[in-house]
């Protein structure tokens, strides 16, 4: 017979696991489709989320561990900034309160001339493209779990 399992004796996923299971392959995902903005708001929050994932296995507070990304790479504060905008639709509280429509669809045309890669724009009123972004985060957090990308 085989074994059943539901959701509290299945095993559960640890944050590497998730990280190779999820977050990486969006993040592919959206390196090969740059203009799909569904893989990019996909790709920044489940980025963001493995603050929470790590935290978790490590015992340490979320805001510890998204402290130490943030010194360990800056874009982690305008990730976490933009994934919060994008899962509350405005930000509705602290310095950002009211910032909204943090995403751009396309905005910087890459070498070929053809592919737009939507911006993210700061509070600062400076700019970023999210692949800069992103790709800048995921190294942060696969140097944390020991991981390659």
């Amino acid at each position: 017979m085989p074994i059943r399992f539901n959701a509290y004796t299945r095993p559960r996923l640890n944050a590497v696991e998730f990280f190779e299971l999820a977050v990486v392959p969006m993040y592919r995902r959206f390196q090969s489709d740059m203009v799909a903005d569904d893989l990019c708001c996909a790709a920044i929050i489940l980025l963001d989320q493995m603050v929470d994932w790590i935290a978790v296995e490590s015992g340490e507070k979320p805001e510890v561990v998204r402290s130490r990304f943030i010194q360990a790479e800056q874009h982690f504060s305008s990730l976490n900034l933009v994934a919060r905008a994008l899962k509350h639709r405005e930000l509705d509280r602290g310095p950002n309160k009211g910032l909204r429509d943090v995403l751009s669809s396309g905005g910087r045309v890459l070498e070929d001339g053809y592919v737009k890669v939507p911006l993210v724009y700061l509070p600062e009123r400076k700019s970023v493209g999210i692949d800069v972004l992103l790709e800048a985060c995921i190294k942060v957090v696969a140097e944390e779990l020991r991981v390659t990308v």
